[in-house]
């Protein structure tokens, strides 16, 4: 066989294991090469003949050998098996901290800024002592005063 085709590959071509474009240049190859043809053929041969074979049974006592030792196995607490405790109360335990973690939050808002209410507080002093219309007739004349704590101009200008 040539590099690219081994005998791996001529034996994965024989089970039919191979891609339909690699069984296809197989084949091409076997009908130019009688050396790897023989090969094939010996290859086939082999294969049939195990086949008829078959597959003998298993001894009786084999299957119970390996059964008991495979449940011996089971029986025996595996390092692992320690940790089966704190994941059956850390579910638990987690759902809990969520739901009061959620209460706390729906219960009891945040406080308010100070900044904001003492922002709050002198416009409505502010608004209060002023007749009529507020001097805070828009938008950003309202977000202005909040920030810097004192009315805007009616130019937007600060005082």
């Amino acid at each position: 066989m040539s590099k690219s085709h081994g005998p791996e590959q001529l034996s994965l071509f024989i089970d039919g294991m191979l891609t339909e474009k690699e069984a296809h240049h197989i084949e091409k190859h076997l009908e130019e090469c009688a050396a790897c043809r023989r090969q094939a053929q010996e290859m086939r041969r082999l294969r049939n003949d195990l086949v008829e074979f078959g597959v003998p049974p298993l001894p009786a006592y084999l299957v119970h050998k390996v059964l008991r030792k495979y449940q011996a196995l089971q029986q025996q607490p595996s390092f692992w098996n320690s940790f089966d405790f704190f994941t059956k109360i850390l579910r638990p335990v987690t759902l809990v901290l969520a739901i009061a973690g959620f209460l706390v939050l729906w219960f009891y808002p945040p406080a308010p800024d100070p900044l904001v209410s003492e922002a709050a507080r002198k416009y409505t002093l502010i608004f209060e002592s002023t007749p009529g219309d507020s001097i805070l007739s828009t938008d950003d004349q309202a977000l202005n005063f909040a920030l810097n704590m004192r009315p805007a101009t009616t130019t937007g200008e600060n005082k």
